[in-house]
């Protein structure tokens, strides 16, 4: 009953994201993926060789890696085409989703993904939050964000995640190996 709340607590936030300034409609994950573009592929819970506690916990921490990506394009799409970004919103979500990430529990080196991801998600906040609050003028600087040093501290934790979850599950299934790198790529900015 906990979970269930959870879940609904954070759908319900979820549901926020998205809306610029402009009254752009929200975002739906696929058309996040569409936009950046980037191959889906979903983690399947049900074709995963772990056992079920683990299989249940990386099935929501996709959902939640999925989130932050569809954040991400949402506030870039915004940032992009000179539109203001609303802060409290963009931290309200983002808080939402990294305490849930906080909270999740594999395995003891799965849970060092966790945290790696954490980490890389925190890192890109830091990095929209500072292109959002720049003065109009200096946010083309910005839009050539692959040297910013958030950005690639967020690239090389998520490299880390990536190669800890592949050696933590070394008997998944490809479907759900090809999963991890896809959930993973997405919410890459690189």
């Amino acid at each position: 009953m906990i979970q269930k709340s959870l879940s609904l607590s954070l759908a319900l936030v979820l549901g926020l994201i998205c809306f610029g300034s402009n009254g752009v409609r929200a975002m739906t994950i696929k058309e996040a993926y569409e936009a950046i573009p980037h191959r889906q592929t979903s983690y399947n819970p049900l074709q995963s060789v772990a056992p079920y506690v683990e299989q249940a916990n990386l099935a929501r921490l996709f959902s939640l890696t999925d989130e932050a990506m569809r954040l991400r394009v949402s506030i870039l799409y915004d940032l992009n085409t000179d539109q203001d970004v609303d802060l409290n919103m963009m931290n309200s979500v983002y808080d939402s989703i990294l305490s849930h990430i906080k909270n999740l529990h594999v395995t003891k080196d799965a849970d060092e993904a966790i945290d790696l991801i954490y980490r890389a998600i925190t890192e890109q906040r830091e990095f929209l939050t500072e292109w959002a609050k720049s003065d109009k003028a200096k946010r083309n600087v910005y839009k050539r964000y692959n040297n910013h040093p958030a950005v690639q501290r967020s690239h090389q934790k998520l490299l880390q995640a990536y190669n800890i979850l592949m050696k933590s599950y070394p008997t998944e299934t490809a479907h759900n190996k090809q999963a991890f790198f896809d959930h993973l790529c997405a919410l890459d900015f690189l």
